[in-house]
């Protein structure tokens, strides 16, 4: 509720007034042996029928008064909302960078390995060829030692070359779940979004059909006090 002291002294000057002439009413409909022409002083007449007309501004500039406030109200909820919306995308962005950055670590050491695998097979096989036909028995033997070894090694460079694909397809995953955490994100800021708009505009519909309802009964007493003192 805003403090306008200009718009709480209209609504005391207007109340004065419409409880003078509630009071003048009652007393000329209760007065008995008293003809269609009654004396009614001029002067309180006017000051009364002023005092209304001079409470109408203060009432529109209260109902503007409250209105302005809750524009106020749905704007700076709009701006908050706008904030945790920037703030959820900015995290599901971060989220997503970090995750792709970490899957292209993996994929290059990746390829590192299985190339340096490949590099060191065709090396190893070469050298096993040269030994087996350039040696005689011993040297078949080494050369078949050298095969065996280069055979293991080889094995065990395509071994960590699976694991690493491996540790490609964890990352994968990784970026999948950020990924799905970042649209989760987004869905609840566009809800809250929403849920506060919504209830804003049925806050400021709720107002505005109060003051529209004053505002129709204060004129109505208007009309019905002046029909009552030109019918007298």
């Amino acid at each position: 509720m805003l403090n306008n002291p200009q718009g709480s002294q209209g609504n005391n000057d207007l109340q004065t007034a419409q409880n003078a002439i509630a009071i003048l009413i009652d007393q000329i409909s209760k007065a008995r042996g008293v003809g269609r022409t009654i004396v009614i002083d001029k002067n309180w007449l006017n000051n009364q029928l002023s005092a209304l007309q001079n409470s109408l501004p203060a009432a529109v500039h209260q109902a503007q008064a409250v209105l302005k406030e809750k524009e106020t109200t749905l704007s700076r909820a709009q701006q908050e909302a706008e904030m945790q919306r920037q703030t959820a995308a900015d995290d599901a962005q971060r989220l997503k960078a970090q995750a792709e950055k970490e899957a292209a670590a993996a994929r290059a050491e990746g390829e590192k390995a299985r190339a340096d695998a490949q590099k060191d097979a065709e090396a190893a096989k070469q050298e096993a060829e040269r030994i087996r036909a350039g040696a005689a028995s011993q040297a078949n033997a080494d050369a078949r030692a050298i095969i065996d070894k280069a055979n293991n090694e080889a094995r065990n460079i395509i071994y960590k070359a699976q694991q690493d694909a491996n540790r490609l397809v964890q990352a994968d995953a990784i970026r999948q779940q950020a990924e799905k955490e970042a649209e989760t994100l987004r869905s609840q800021a566009s809800e809250d979004i929403a849920k506060r708009q919504a209830d804003c505009q049925q806050y400021i519909a709720g107002q505005l059909a109060n003051l529209d309802s004053y505002m129709t009964q204060m004129l109505q007493n208007v009309r019905n006090a002046r029909s009552q003192v030109r019918g007298q």
